[in-house]
């Protein structure tokens, strides 16, 4: 067809217009392409400008299915190094590891390297204070003895599996002290009083301990939009055994409101002591606060009713399950 200078100017013309448009059509899709790609370029902690809305586009870390954010953590650094748009369960989720790397972020694959981070330092050091809440038989040291005691425990840990460990302790109360007065006709230590009589009691409790101990990270349980936030924190348990001293004695010190002397104070000192192997349970939470450090805050039952002393005189000190309350730090090696 010959081209006349009139239609020449009409097509002139018609791509003069169209020119604009198609260039902020091209400008519209590549700002659509920057906003629904939320890979970030980790080394130089900008958005990743290779990133396409195209589902298989090679440049794009991020496969973009359901259009969902979801946390892709370097387990290895225990920090978020992209954000992934994908699917929860996508095992096809490539994160950039600092703009060098790749790695597998779904939760089915992110578990095992989860689990094997807490177990790269197996063996652990720890130390703990708590009150200990000791109890006894009625009459038979419950109106005599204190109750409550500061406890102090060291122990070293080994742990065989991300799940499980041994560890090994030693435990050592204070030595308390306290007055009472028992009245005529109450039981003293399995004898009743004739008298009302002043006494002045105290007793301590140390020994070793072997438990078998037990680890539940939280996000192993917890949803999925939770793990990364949880991954510091563990459920922990222990079932084991003590072999602990008990040492207990008791003085007269009145006799009717009447105080006796020195002498006749320590004349009238009786003396328990006695060991024993019992059963402990423990259960609590710990936290990593930093890469070896963790805290550690639990609750301690020790079966103590099996502590049943009798004197050369006849009196009887029977003990009853004590349960305590312990904050710790631990540091893995």
């Amino acid at each position: 067809m010959r081209m006349t200078p009139h239609s020449l100017i009409v097509i002139l013309g018609l791509s003069l217009l169209a020119g604009p448009i198609l260039a902020q059509g091209k400008s519209h899709r590549s700002n659509n392409s920057q906003a629904s790609c939320a890979c970030l370029h980790m080394a130089g902690g900008k958005a990743d400008g290779g990133c396409a809305v195209d589902k298989t586009d090679p440049a794009c870390h991020c496969k973009m299915r359901n259009y969902k954010a979801c946390r892709c953590a370097d387990m290895a650094h225990r920090k978020a190094d992209c954000h992934c748009i994908v699917s929860k369960t996508d095992k096809g989720c490539d994160c950039g590891i600092d703009g060098t790397a790749s790695r597998m972020c779904s939760k089915e694959m992110a578990a095992p390297q989860r689990l094997m981070q807490a177990y790269r330092k197996p063996i652990y050091f720890g130390a703990n204070l708590g009150m200990l809440q000791a109890h006894y038989q009625a009459g038979l040291g419950d109106n005599l003895f204190k109750k409550q005691v500061w406890q102090l425990g060291v122990y070293e840990g080994i742990k065989f599996s991300p799940y499980w460990g041994l560890e090994f302790g030693f435990e050592t109360s204070s030595r308390v002290s306290s007055d009472a007065s028992i009245g005529a006709g109450d039981q003293f230590l399995g004898v009743a009083q004739s008298v009302t009589q002043g006494y002045r009691s105290e007793w301590k409790l140390h020994g070793w301990n072997i438990n078998l101990a037990g680890f539940l990270p939280f996000n192993e349980f917890m949803p999925y939009d939770y793990q990364y936030y949880t991954k510091d924190w563990q459920l922990i348990g222990q079932v084991g055994v003590a072999a602990l001293k008990l040492k207990a004695e008791a003085r007269t010190i009145s006799v009717n409101g009447l105080a006796l002397s020195n002498g006749a104070v320590d004349a009238s000192r009786i003396v328990f002591s006695q060991n024993k192997v019992v059963g402990r349970v423990m259960a609590g939470v710990q936290y990593r606060l930093l890469q070896n450090v963790s805290i550690r805050a639990n609750m301690l039952w020790e079966n103590l009713r099996k502590f049943s002393m009798t004197s050369t005189n006849g009196k009887v000190v029977q003990g009853r399950d004590a349960l305590g309350a312990q904050l710790g730090l631990i540091v893995s090696i």
